[in-house]
C-alpha cells in the first residue's frame, strides 16, 4: 500500500514574485507620474508669471467688453500700456496723438515679437480681438529680483499665454 503525503502549502511569497509585482508597480508609476504632475496645479510665483495673468487679463477683457484691445511693450523703459483701439486718437501720419499712460513692472524686457517682427527696444504692439484670438507673439524677459529668463508665448488661439522659463525659439518648434 503506498502513502501519499500532502504539500505542505508555504506561507509567503517567492523572491521572483514579489519582484514581478514590484516591476509592474514602478511600471505604472513611471506611465503615471507625469499625467498627475501635469494635472496638479504648478506653483507659479515670480513676476513674469503675475505679468502673463495681466495678458490673460488683458484678453477676457477684450472678450466681455467686445473691442479690440492694445498690449503696448515699452522695452526700454520696461513698462506696458493697454488701451482700448477706439480710444486712440492717430494724426495724419499715422502716429499717436496724446499721452499714454505707461506702468512700470518689475520685470527687464529683453525682446519682443510680434506679427511684424522682433525688437529689441522701443515699442511693440499685440493685438487682442474681441473673438478671444489675439496676435502671435513672445515676450523674452528677465526677472530682476530673481535673475531667471522666461519666455512668455502668446498663443493666437489660447487666451491664457504659455510662459517657459528659459529663451525659447518658437520658430524650430512650432509651425505657423
Amino acid at each position: 500500500m503506498q502513502t501519499y503525503q500532502v504539500p505542505k502549502y508555504k506561507h509567503g511569497y517567492t523572491f521572483i514574485e514579489l519582484l514581478s509585482v514590484i516591476l509592474i508597480i514602478g511600471l505604472f508609476l513611471y506611465l503615471v507620474f507625469p499625467v498627475i504632475k501635469n494635472i496638479i496645479p504648478k506653483e507659479e510665483s515670480g513676476d513674469a508669471f503675475v505679468f502673463a495673468g495681466i495678458i490673460e487679463e488683458i484678453s477676457r477683457y477684450a472678450i466681455e467688453q467686445r473691442e479690440k484691445m492694445l498690449l503696448v511693450l515699452d522695452i526700454d523703459t520696461n513698462s506696458y500700456a493697454v488701451i482700448a483701439e477706439q480710444k486712440i486718437e492717430k494724426d495724419a501720419d499715422g502716429e499717436w496723438m496724446g499721452e499714454i499712460a505707461f506702468t512700470q513692472i518689475p520685470l527687464m524686457f529683453i525682446n519682443a515679437q510680434n506679427s511684424e517682427g522682433e525688437v529689441s527696444s522701443g515699442l511693440i504692439i499685440f493685438l487682442f480681438y474681441p473673438d478671444g484670438s489675439k496676435e502671435y507673439g513672445k515676450i523674452l524677459l528677465e526677472e530682476i529680483e530673481s535673475g531667471d529668463i522666461f519666455t512668455i508665448f502668446l498663443n493666437p488661439y489660447t487666451i491664457s499665454p504659455e510662459v517657459i522659463k528659459g529663451e525659447a525659439n518658437f520658430e524650430q518648434n512650432y509651425i505657423f
